[in-house]
């Protein structure tokens, strides 16, 4: 059985601790909104994030690596206060800042590991789709909010 470095082990809680807290905050936030288009992109978001996690544990198990990474895997991170109060119907700033923030920290937690010498390649790949496809999930929620600002504007 390998051993992970601190430095990738690290990087590795920090994406996890990233991926749970996304899933928590859209999670939140998307029982609030009433726009259906923003609220199927914001659940797809979650649970996107929450499978990613759980795809990363049992690539970690898969290794041998599973009691290393159990902690992070388990943690529960904190959410923020801000998360709730995302919901505004009015010009949807506060989700629009909550979501540009959430994909600068997950981009920034998967280009940080990727930075790191990887002990598997398999690995680096499913990462790599994780990454692009939640970017993806970051554009459909940026789409519905300006497509809701559009209509809204359009009506006044």
């Amino acid at each position: 059985m390998e051993q992970l470095h601190t430095s990738f082990k690290n990087k590795l809680f920090r994406l996890f601790h990233s991926l749970k807290g996304v899933n928590r905050e859209f999670e939140i936030v998307s029982d609030e909104v009433e726009n259906v288009n923003l609220k199927s992109a914001l659940n797809s978001l979650s649970l996107e994030s929450f499978q990613y996690v759980d795809e990363l544990y049992a690539q970690m198990l898969t290794h041998g690596l599973g009691e290393e990474v159990k902690s992070a895997y388990q943690a529960d991170p904190a959410i923020p206060a801000e998360a709730t109060a995302t919901a505004d119907e009015e010009t949807g700033n506060e989700l629009s800042r909550l979501c540009s923030q959430s994909e600068e920290q997950i981009t920034k937690a998967y280009l940080d590991i990727f930075s790191e010498n990887f002990p598997f390649p398999c690995l680096r790949e499913l990462m790599q789709y994780q990454m692009n496809s939640l970017q993806c999930a970051f554009m459909k929620i940026k789409l519905a909010l300006s497509s809701r600002n559009e209509f809204a504007a359009g009506l006044e």
